[in-house]
């Protein structure tokens, strides 16, 4: 079985200055969005992520534990998650509330999702690039420590604190805790912790040689991986006819890569601290080369048929998908809608 997800970025797009921020379109986006989202429970879908990210002129989604309690009210049986908070940017012990918070009012339908972030955004606010894998390691140690003991104290690089008590816990017991990356330093990382692993932005080999890595780790961890462990994230758009959604998916996708390019170049020329050095599972550079697997584009049957084949290929049970920001809204809507012969297809396979 394959369950999808929802992936969402939620931007906004100006035709005439994709960088602008227009916060009357911002109020049609979430008004949109909030009629969509809730719907998504009856067309099949196991859950939402919604993405991290900031300082973009066209993001909406800078807080998405926000968009998680909106939307944790107007469901029942949807799960929610962010894929990833940036952990390198937030409080290790106030990220710990939130989430708990969260499983609560969701009646413990929450996913906690981790990444290290992206470093133009980071050094923005004076995290150097340097610092991220190390203050990434470091606040999922505090968080483990926060939501599974009653009391912990932590004594670190980054943070220290001692006897503190996190109120609320959980409902969950054991949440479903995530890790989304593209290197295998990060996977191998994710296994041996115990955590599930989503990636994107990779050719399907790619994949397949990142979840190898996990799985071999969690051996060596002593654990068996299973398809449960593994997300597979990609950009389909779905129309009535192969034709119709190869067109209009070709041409809104290369204006979406266009788009971001330009939105991380400007970070890039905006940043206060100008550091340099790699950091894992962060793009090498501002562009978005989007590669084809990365694309799942075609009618109900082409797109469930392509997901199956991918998924089967690198081992995932889990498929996350995420629309394009220039299409229209008529657009984007019918292509949700077709998610209805989709979504049975891959709970089948």
């Amino acid at each position: 079985m394959i369950k999808p997800w929802v992936f969402e970025f939620v931007e906004t797009h100006e035709a005439a200055d994709p960088l602008a921020f227009n916060g009357a379109r911002a109020q049609e986006i979430i008004a949109w969005k909030g009629d969509l989202w809730p719907d998504l429970e009856r067309r099949g879908f196991e859950g939402v992520f919604f993405s991290e990210h900031h300082f973009r002129p066209n993001g909406l989604c800078s807080s998405p534990n926000l968009f998680v309690a909106w939307l944790a009210a107007r469901t029942t049986r949807l799960r929610l998650g962010v894929m990833g908070s940036v952990t390198p940017m937030h409080h290790p012990w106030r990220l710990a509330e939130e989430y708990s918070l969260l499983d609560q009012l969701s009646g413990g339908r929450m996913e906690f999702g981790f990444s290290s972030g992206i470093a133009v955004e980071a050094e923005r606010v004076g995290v150097p690039r340097a610092e991220l894998r190390a203050r990434f390691e470091e606040a999922l140690e505090i968080f483990q420590k926060a939501t599974r003991q009653d009391a912990f104290s932590h004594e670190g690089r980054f943070w220290s604190f001692k006897d503190l008590r996190i109120v609320p816990r959980p409902l969950q017991a054991d949440p479903p805790c995530w890790i989304t990356a593209t290197s295998a330093s990060s996977a191998q990382f994710a296994a041996r912790k115990g955590y599930k692993l989503c990636t994107g932005f990779l050719p399907t080999e790619g994949v397949a040689s990142l979840f190898d890595s996990y799985r071999n780790a969690a051996s060596e961890a002593g654990r068996k991986a299973s398809p449960d462990d593994l997300g597979l994230r990609r950009l389909v758009f779905i129309a009535d006819t192969d034709a119709a959604a190869e067109r209009i998916g070709a041409a809104a996708a290369t204006a979406m890569a266009d788009r971001i390019r330009r939105s991380n170049e400007r970070l890039a020329a905006q940043r206060a601290n100008q550091t340099t050095g790699h950091v894992p599972d962060a793009p090498a550079s501002p562009r978005l080369n989007i590669h084809p697997d990365e694309q799942i584009f075609g009618s109900p049957s082409t797109v469930a048929a392509k997901i199956t084949e991918q998924c089967r290929r690198v081992g995932a049970g889990h498929f996350l998908a995420y629309t394009i920001d220039t299409l229209t809204q008529e657009e984007t809507t019918r292509s949700f809608e077709l998610w209805r012969d989709v979504a049975p297809e891959l709970r089948r396979a």
